[in-house]
């Protein structure tokens, strides 16, 4: 009995100190001390605000999760808070941590609760600054391709040139690097994170669509989850194969495969970007479209409606 009072004590203490909340809310309560920031974020709002938890969702294969929390003013809504936060413990990303207001699908503003210092020297507020004022969704390609380009950079700046200068006025022809329509299909056969065996000899005569992925490339999500609803809604029972080639590990790319309900296709790690390479594709996301053999469409993501539209020509012909 002593030892149970001394327990609950404790608990009583425990929280009295830390200030946890468990009520409904419970963990994902917005910390006090972060409450300066939500001021910030609504200048209009009169004081005191108040902070309710509304929504959480973690994404472990993109490293951030997300808490949605609703901004009142004397017991009236006033907006909607959202705190987006690393999920990384090592790194710059670990240090991830901001709180956004949006407003008609723009970013509004965004108040950052890590703030740098002699040990944490990390700080992404030029960032955050250059989103302000902006639909994200718009911004993802673009980024997409200067990251990229910049970490590629990074590597390609260490080569020595093994070739002499090109002349003046020369354009490279990159169509000479990547399979345009017209191609065939090149000779595969592998095994999928399943144990069936994939070989392209027995697809020769059907419509086969392969697309390169990656565990940590939301844009490659938004690809896959466009041809999962485009096949559903508009081709019921069309006699095409999906080829999921996944840049990771077997066991990482057989976790992505249940996360995205990958069991309409094979599913392919490509844990050292070989198929990558024998399919000479320049960046993920990338599907290709082939037909008896012979590629029809390299499709990259531009969007759901153009995407779809690719994928109704190459199913429907010109129906």
């Amino acid at each position: 009995m002593k030892k149970g009072l001394v327990f609950w004590l404790s608990f009583v203490f425990f929280i009295l100190i830390f200030n946890i909340n468990i009520s409904k809310a419970g963990i994902w309560d917005l910390p006090s001390k972060y409450l300066d920031r939500v001021y910030e974020l609504f200048p209009e709002a009169k004081p005191p605000l108040e902070v309710k938890y509304l929504a959480h969702i973690t994404i472990p294969s993109r490293g951030f999760e997300i808490f949605n929390y609703e901004v009142l003013s004397k017991g009236e809504k006033v907006g909607v808070v959202t705190r987006i936060r690393s999920l990384y413990k090592e790194g710059p990303s670990k240090w991830i941590d901001i709180l956004v207001r949006y407003k008609n699908g723009k970013v509004y503003k965004i108040a950052n609760l890590h703030t740098p210092g002699p040990n944490e020297p990390y700080s992404f507020d030029p960032i955050y600054m250059f989103y302000e004022g902006k639909d994200p969704t718009s911004l993802q390609i673009p980024m997409l391709i200067i990251s990229s380009g910049l970490g590629a950079g990074v590597r390609l700046s260490k080569v020595k040139p093994s070739v002499p200068r090109p002349p003046k006025g020369h354009v490279l022809d990159l169509h000479n690097k990547i399979l345009i329509p017209g191609a065939k299909l090149p000779n595969l056969k592998v095994t999928d994170v399943y144990g069936r065996v994939f070989d392209t000899e027995k697809y020769m005569n059907k419509k086969l669509i392969f697309i390169f992925t990656d565990a940590q490339c939301s844009l490659c999500t938004q690809m896959i989850k466009a041809t999962k609803e485009f096949l559903k809604k508009f081709t019921p029972g069309e006699d095409v194969t999906i080829v999921y080639i996944v840049g990771a590990k077997p066991k990482e790319a057989i976790n992505y495969a249940k996360m995205l309900g990958l069991n309409d296709g094979f599913v392919i790690a490509d844990t050292y970007d070989q198929l990558y390479k024998l399919f000479k594709i320049p960046f993920k996301p990338y599907a290709l479209m082939f037909d008896n053999g012979v590629l029809k469409y390299n499709a990259i993501w531009l969007g759901k409606k153009k995407y779809m539209g690719i994928l109704y020509v190459f199913l429907k012909g010109n129906e």
